[in-house]
């Protein structure tokens, strides 16, 4: 089965993302054409259709970004990503207890590349796709269903507030389509605003988040 059969069983709109995090980059594949604000604007060129590559500088721009990827940062970097955090908790957004809990990579980013998973030029260790609420609850159905590799821990956000919506009737993903999501190295997966619509790509987690 291919790779793209997740893109077809679950008629998503946005192709799945890989993201694979390596020491060099792959032979043939581009650095990327122009920096981005935030890593999660890496994986929107990705869906777009692009195949490219990333250092560690390419994710400075974004001081949570840098942090969650284990970014080398100078000190003035560091400073300025602690006055993003400090911003955040005084907005409400984060807690001051949560700033430890922030998944971070454990090893300093080298190289980060993106592709449209059926394009992907070296197997993933992250798989990011975006759905619907519908979309997303067959994809964690087929997780349920099929047992996964140790080091797979497939993340959906924050507890969905579409979950508080679903009916008491579960749906059911074919059998074949277990095996399809099952063929990711690691899975990722959005948290949608509503039912009926596709959330656009949140500030990662990368992505972290």
């Amino acid at each position: 089965m291919s790779r793209t059969s997740i893109e077809q069983l679950l008629n998503l709109t946005s192709p799945p993302v890989a993201v694979a995090f390596v020491s060099a980059a792959p032979a043939g594949v581009p650095h990327v054409a122009a920096v981005e604000p935030a890593g999660c604007g890496y994986w929107r060129r990705a869906a777009a259709g692009e195949v490219f590559y990333t250092v560690a500088d390419d994710h400075k721009r974004c001081p949570i970004g840098a942090h969650t990827h284990n970014v080398t940062l100078s000190p003035e970097e560091k400073q300025e990503l602690m006055g993003l955090v400090q911003t955040m908790v005084g907005l409400s957004y984060l807690k001051m207890e949560e700033v430890p809990q922030i998944p971070t990579r454990k090893t300093p980013l080298e190289v980060a590349v993106y592709a449209p998973l059926d394009r992907a030029p070296v197997a993933p260790d992250v798989v990011l796709v975006r759905g619907n609420a519908r979309q997303l609850m067959l994809l964690a159905e087929a997780r349920n269903r099929r047992a996964w590799p140790a080091r797979v821990r497939p993340w959906a956000g924050p507890p969905a507030r579409c979950c508080r919506r679903r009916s008491t009737r579960r749906a059911r993903l074919p059998a074949s389509a277990a095996s399809a999501t099952a063929c990711t190295p690691a899975l990722a997966t959005t948290k949608p605003t509503s039912p009926s619509r596709e959330r656009s790509s949140p500030s990662l987690r990368s992505s972290s988040r």
